[in-house]
């Protein structure tokens, strides 16, 4: 009947996204890091990390494996540390893909989808060409892609539900988008205008409760910013700006 159909082709389509993720975590485990990105700055930084017992800036021409935000390598890191080796490492973007399919799912059906719209975003979201080629390598766009859109799904819960719980999760995973690559200040500010419509909606209340709000909603890119805190010191110590700035050239002295 019509429930046996349907069931067979939910079911169908998870089998479906269970491959597509197989296939990616087969080629990951297979094939070692071996794209210029990664040999040059991904998986350079974390071998220098190894090295050196220290996540701090260290003696490099090769600027960038200092001043970019870390988090993905960090992740490749650890697994390589409780691993003994970097088999694992292009793992963790397919890790983070998931996550991002189950993210989809999550924010269709805060918009108000069904299943079966949930069901086939998270297929479409699957079948990215750009996710997937990235799946299994150490870059780190579908890293930040998670964070960003695990911030979406949390300032959209917010809206709707104003907590401390979600207050506290959408600084986390904002601080978590900003310490893994640089775009993620370009997507997330464009959500974090989302805030203004409780302003907007809420413009009668209280002072003393609009002030509460305002400083909670403040809470969010301070918590950002706390997670963030020591990369940014870091960079101020090397170039003088918290991002890194742009660098032409430094000595291998003004780098110890």
């Amino acid at each position: 009947g019509a429930a046996t159909w349907k069931a067979w082709r939910e079911s169908w389509i998870l089998k479906l996204i269970f491959v597509l993720l197989l296939i990616s975590f087969i080629i990951a485990v297979t094939y070692p890091p071996n794209n210029y990105d990664s040999l040059t700055y991904h998986m350079a930084r974390v071998a220098h990390w190894i090295q050196n017992k220290s996540i701090s800036h260290y003696q490099t021409h090769i600027i960038r494996q200092l001043i970019f935000p870390p988090f993905a390598e960090w992740s490749i890191l650890h697994v390589q540390l409780l691993t003994g080796s970097d088999r694992l490492a292009n793992a963790i973007q397919l890790f983070f893909f998931g996550g991002c399919i189950l993210v989809v799912s999550l924010l269709i059906s805060e918009l108000g989808g069904n299943r079966k719209q949930q069901l086939l975003g998270a297929l479409l979201t699957c079948t990215i060409p750009m996710a997937i080629i990235q799946s299994n390598t150490t870059q780190n766009d579908i890293v930040v892609a998670f964070f960003v859109l695990a911030f979406v799904y949390r300032m959209l819960r917010l809206l709707k539900n104003f907590s401390y719980a979600n207050i506290f999760l959408a600084g986390i995973t904002l601080g978590l988008a900003l310490l893994t690559k640089g775009t993620a200040y370009i997507f997330t500010v464009l959500f974090f205008a989302w805030v203004i419509v409780i302003f907007i909606r809420d413009y009668r209340l209280s002072l003393n409760q609009l002030l509460r709000k305002s400083v909670l909603v403040l809470s969010i890119p301070l918590l950002a910013i706390l997670i963030n805190y020591g990369h940014y010191y870091r960079n101020s110590f090397l170039t003088g700006t918290a991002l890194g700035g742009v660098i032409e050239y430094i000595s291998p002295q003004g780098l110890g």
